[in-house]
């Protein structure tokens, strides 16, 4: 019987994304060795050579904080592009009816509240949850957010095509 020696491939030197191996640690992960890794920006991290090759660990921590915040920061200012707030509130979010796919009353604002056995309904206004009320039946939940629809998007929704005409 042969005993399998185990298969040590030299990744020292080598460069995956910002991160150049340096050495070996004494350390250990899931019983892989972690290694010492000189990012582009002379800070260290330690990563296991399946994190490396595999791409899950890419760059040192502080500037995979800045390249997350800046990569948050693009992606807000792209989907903001055609974001025409009006004192907090987007009128494209406003005008768009899709209800989420964990609505469970099939009606955009009005859930149900098990611990009182009653619809609730509430909207979303200038960044505020306005609770509309709790009630014993559905359409009288419906129709109070249709009603504060009407109050509160109507008239914003007006200002916003004539702010933008």
């Amino acid at each position: 019987m042969t005993t399998r020696k185990p298969r040590k491939k030299d990744i020292i030197g080598k460069k995956f994304n910002m991160l150049t191996v340096v050495k070996p640690t004494e350390k250990r992960r899931d019983h892989m060795v972690l290694y010492e890794c000189k990012c582009e920006c002379e800070n260290t991290r330690e990563a296991t050579s399946w994190q490396l090759k595999s791409g899950e660990v890419t760059r040192c921590k502080k500037c995979a904080a800045k390249y997350k915040k800046d990569n948050l920061n693009k992606y807000h200012s792209i989907n903001n592009m055609h974001n025409d707030d009006l004192d907090g509130s987007n009128p494209h979010i406003i005008s768009n009816k899709r209800i989420n796919s964990n609505n469970t009353s099939g009606y955009k604002g009005v859930t149900w509240d098990k611990s009182r056995n009653m619809w609730r309904a509430q909207i979303v206004f200038k960044n505020k949850a306005i609770h509309l009320g709790r009630f014993h039946d559905i359409q009288d939940a419906v129709d109070a957010r249709q009603n504060a629809e009407d109050e509160l998007f109507k008239p914003y929704l007006k200002l916003f095509e004539s702010r933008k005409n």
